[in-house]
């Protein structure tokens, strides 16, 4: 038994089945269908086969369109949206939380919303928040100054940072050295791991800077 000689598979009480493979496209397959057998004449038959895709029903149109076409379209309403919403969400991502703030406050003057600023730290709240775990790791509770002049800053910070202090607690140190007499500046450098030369050029621009303000 064959189908446009194609041998069909016997599953037994006189029935043949033809497996047809799932990559046919929808369309309709004419099939001439021929018994034979030893001593018998052989007999045909023709038979259509139509292959049909799947279809879907489109709510509140009464309709039903196949199911390529169906995802196809899905695609093409979903993606632009769902783009946009990837776009901005990424462009989110990449602006800074104060960026993000600032034009939140912008659009809510615009409105004409109350709105609420939340008051800035101060130099001496960062600069303790610096150095406090530095110190703690010492057994040393610091003593902040709120400032330390910029000129003693630009010669001295890079000097710290030199040494593997970042800039931030480099400069909470510098902080509490101009706060702590002479003879507590050195313990407390070889106590943060300073070098005993880069120590020795602190404690002269410290002392220099000590005369000057006298």
């Amino acid at each position: 038994m064959t189908a446009n000689g194609v041998p069909l598979t016997y599953i037994g009480d006189g029935r043949y089945i033809l497996v047809v493979p799932t990559s046919i496209p929808p369309s309709t397959v004419p099939l001439v269908i021929t018994a034979s057998a030893e001593n018998y004449e052989s007999a045909q038959t023709f038979q259509v086969l139509t292959v049909k895709e799947r279809g879907v029903t489109i709510p509140g149109l009464n309709a039903r369109v196949p199911l390529t076409m169906f995802a196809v379209l899905s695609l093409a309403v979903i993606s632009p949206p769902a783009s946009l919403a990837g776009y901005v969400y990424v462009r989110r991502l990449r602006t800074p939380p104060i960026i993000r703030k600032i034009d939140r406050l912008i659009e809510a003057i615009e409105k004409g919303e109350p709105f609420v600023v939340e008051k800035p730290l101060t130099r001496m709240d960062m600069v303790r928040s610096f150095l406090w775990e530095e110190m703690a790791l010492i057994g040393v509770e610091p003593r902040v100054v709120a400032y330390v002049p910029a000129e003693i800053a630009d010669k001295l910070v890079p000097l710290l940072v030199e040494s593997g202090l970042s800039e931030d607690v480099a400069v909470a140190l510098l902080g509490e050295l101009r706060a702590n007499p002479p003879a507590e500046r050195e313990r407390l450098l070889a106590s943060v791991g300073i070098p005993p030369d880069i120590s020795a050029v602190i404690l002269r621009e410290l002392e220099r800077e000590e005369e000057e303000r006298k």
